[in-house]
């Protein structure tokens, strides 16, 4: 069975390391990760000012198990694409484009972001109770935010009474 992820944009993936390498400020490197590195301001940043940047590659490899906060559906044979795309990894950042049926196939089912809070999280692992639990942070944003917003409306309110009387 294989799936495919709609919505990759919004993922949260929680995927172990695969590979890591070290590029030091004198290491030589190839065109396609130079093309890679340059893409990003900061990396190119610590690059030109002679730091180290190390990379690391998180994948999801074929054959491997998926735990999945989302919505998990039955794909549609008129929603699959005539051409299917593979983004290969590492080094080397061409897509691969194969046509349907010529190696790769057609998923069987489709992984999304979840109606209404759009989410969607994807683990190589089944995830503990420590990696789901809410930040506390964002437990008092639920509070602090409406209680700020409404201090903020009153002190407009009490600002607008006070020029409309003269004062």
């Amino acid at each position: 069975m294989s799936a495919r992820v709609v919505g990759a944009e919004s993922v949260a993936w929680d995927l172990g390391v695969t590979a890591e390498r070290v590029v030091r400020p004198g290491d030589s490197i190839s065109q396609n990760l130079t093309a890679l590195l340059t893409g990003s301001a900061e990396v190119a940043w610590v690059r030109r000012s002679g730091g180290t940047v190390t990379l690391i590659e998180r994948a999801l490899l074929a054959g491997q198990g998926a735990h999945v906060i989302g919505r998990v559906r039955a794909a549609h044979p008129h929603e699959i694409p005539e051409t299917v795309a593979f983004v290969r990894t590492g080094t080397d950042d061409v897509p691969l484009s194969l046509p349907r049926g010529s190696g790769g196939h057609d998923a069987d089912l489709w992984i999304e972001p979840e109606d209404p809070l759009d989410y969607l999280r994807v683990f190589d692992h089944l995830p503990t109770s420590t990696e789901l639990a809410i930040p506390v942070w964002r437990v008092l944003g639920v509070a602090l935010g409406p209680t700020l917003a409404l201090a903020g409306l009153l002190y407009l309110a009490r600002a607008a009474d006070r020029l409309r009387g003269g004062f």
